[in-house]
């Protein structure tokens, strides 16, 4: 099977990521003809696999102002120059893209008489809550662009011939927000679990040093992914466990980071967080294994509780005792007392006392770290990635799904 993969934006390089397993079960499976920008860093795995079709012309210029706008233009009038000839030599069965504005490239290439896969990782509307944020701190970008483009992108999807949403049916999640919200026809969607690489996922025989009562968060460090309730909890919960200190790992924004240092000045936790920003992954796995809890505190709203968390399928793999709201996305994983510990989102007390238990009944805590790992097996991403293949096959051979 041959595939036109649309993707403009430079691919995550984190091995356990979706995106990248996704792009890696491509490349060693189909003739993929990989389309992207001028200058996107490709992983080495992946780019010896694919053919590689790069923009001739790239215009310099920061991320967020007008030159991406003309870069992504001139990647659209590339894109319309190769799919075509392609199409027309019978070299691709299919386009693939993601859920970024690649889709109208993709339409455009349907209406041409190609079909079309598109696997939603996320759902556009998420772009208007960045557009939110934007317009508050009066930067430069266009928040009427964005609400153009995901009202864009909401059409292109009803098109699609395979939508691919994370989750474990239909009727939960983005998968159900895309036939309620986006009209998308249930035939035409694959509710595909999130899955993780268990071989590179997995306790090492490291001895780490035990200092103390260490809380980890790996991931976007902003409020909008619920430190502040995370923090709060620490807080709370320090008169009962003054050796207490949390890691934090995950990119930030300027204004985030500048908010993260104004929050710890004023809940005292100065000299109990750590910092580490932006590490490798086997950086990140590390902070990991060395907490006594992993926490995930995602606050619920329309993006973010159909989530099925990577980083909890991680803490998980590694064997540790995991805190987390209870969104539907994460009780695909957790089992309240059995893998993990589920509380009320944006709940700092009931987090606080959720850390306090597991400080205080070390045979909960080894319960739990006995149980994660044998609970996600069927997260392997070899087992998971069996159900796209054939709908894939069934996709070019039937010429709809």
């Amino acid at each position: 099977m041959n595939i036109a993969l649309i993707h403009f934006k430079e691919p995550s390089a984190v091995k356990n990521s979706i995106e990248y397993r996704r792009l890696l079960f491509l490349s060693q499976h189909y003739h993929v003809f990989y389309i992207t920008s001028k200058r996107a860093l490709i992983p080495d795995e992946i780019r010896r696999q694919v053919r590689l079709y790069r923009v001739p012309l790239e215009v310099n210029g920061n991320k967020g102002d007008w030159s991406f706008l003309i870069n992504y233009s001139l990647y659209a009038a590339f894109c319309s120059w190769v799919i075509p000839g392609l199409l027309l030599r019978r070299h691709i069965d299919l386009v693939y893209t993601f859920h970024y504005p690649d889709c109208l490239i993709a339409l455009a290439a349907k209406m041409l008489g190609a079909r079309w896969a598109v696997d939603v990782l996320d759902l556009p509307d998420i772009y208007l809550d960045n557009a939110s944020q934007l317009q508050r701190l009066r930067k430069s970008y266009l928040p009427w662009a964005r609400r153009a483009l995901v009202g864009l992108l909401r059409a292109a999807l009803r098109h699609a011939d395979l939508v691919i949403a994370p989750g474990t049916s239909n009727r939960e999640g983005i998968a159900k927000e895309l036939r309620r919200s986006y009209k998308v026809g249930e035939e035409r969607i694959l509710a595909l679990p999130n899955s993780i690489d268990l071989e590179l996922t997995r306790p090492s025989s490291t001895s780490f040093p035990s200092d103390g009562f260490r809380v980890a968060y790996v991931g976007f460090v902003t409020p909008r992914r619920g430190i502040e309730t995370l923090l709060e909890a620490v807080a709370l919960a320090l008169p009962e466990i003054p050796e207490i200190h949390m890691d934090l790992a995950g990119w930030a924004k300027e204004e985030d980071s500048q908010w993260l240092r104004d929050c710890l000045i004023r809940l005292g936790l100065e000299d109990r967080v750590t910092y580490y920003g932006v590490v490798p992954h086997h950086r990140a796995l590390e902070i990991m294994e060395q907490a006594s809890v992993c926490v995930y505190p995602f606050p619920e709203t329309v993006f973010l509780d159909g989530v099925m968390p990577v980083k909890v399928l991680e803490y998980l793999a590694l064997n540790k005792a995991v805190v987390a709201t209870s969104l539907e996305g994460v009780r695909n994983v957790i089992v309240d007392g059995y893998n993990g510990l589920l509380v009320e989102p944006q709940n700092a007390k009931e987090m606080s006392e959720a850390l306090m238990r597991l400080h205080r009944d070390a045979e909960l805590r080894k319960k739990l770290e006995g149980n994660a790992r044998a609970s996600i097996q069927q997260y392997h991403w070899a087992e998971v990635y069996h159900s796209l293949a054939s709908r894939l096959t069934a996709l070019c051979q039937q010429g709809k799904v």
